[in-house]
């Protein structure tokens, strides 16, 4: 291998760190709500962006919009999910030898979750929960609190121990 073609290579495998974040503010985010936004439906996927005033969620023809300066406080955490679907698991239950369990490992996948708790403009308390791939939470969550949203303090994460 020369060595122009392992520089392009090592060069080629930086990129993904010179990428901006998926989470500028004004740029679409693809999530999902599961609940909480009054004019879409639950489980609805659709795309969130953030603005300097409010945050916005369009899915079709439903759009949600709740202003930044009305959110009481926001958490965020993270949840394993299985991926697949009705398929995934029909072939699961089809695989012989125990492959289905084989099967569910590969089909894992990380989410993140957003909760928001936020008072409308007659003072009424709602609830939105938001997922969306894994690293992005923390990063809605940071951009929306630097906007003016009002947040407690994330407790650490635990430390996760090795084993040996």
């Amino acid at each position: 291998m020369s060595r122009s073609s392992i520089f392009v290579l090592s060069i080629l495998s930086c990129a993904p760190l010179f990428a901006q974040d998926a989470t500028v503010k004004g740029m679409p985010l693809k999530v999902r709500c599961l609940m909480g936004l009054e004019t879409v439906k639950r489980n609805a996927g659709g795309m969130l962006t953030l603005h300097e005033e409010a945050m916005e969620f369009s899915a079709g023809q439903a759009k949600a919009r709740v202003p930044v300066k009305s959110i009481d406080d926001i958490f965020s955490g993270a949840e394993m999910t299985q991926s697949g679907g009705t398929v995934g698991v029909i072939t699961k239950v089809a695989l012989p030898y125990g492959g289905g369990r084989a099967l569910s490992l590969l089909l894992r996948s990380k989410i993140d979750i957003l909760t928001l708790t936020y008072r409308d403009d007659n003072g009424g308390f709602h609830g939105v929960i938001l997922t969306m791939p894994k690293g992005q939470g923390a990063q809605v969550r940071a951009q929306l609190v630097a906007g003016g949203a009002h947040a407690h303090e994330e407790p650490p994460q635990p430390a996760q121990e090795k084993k040996q």
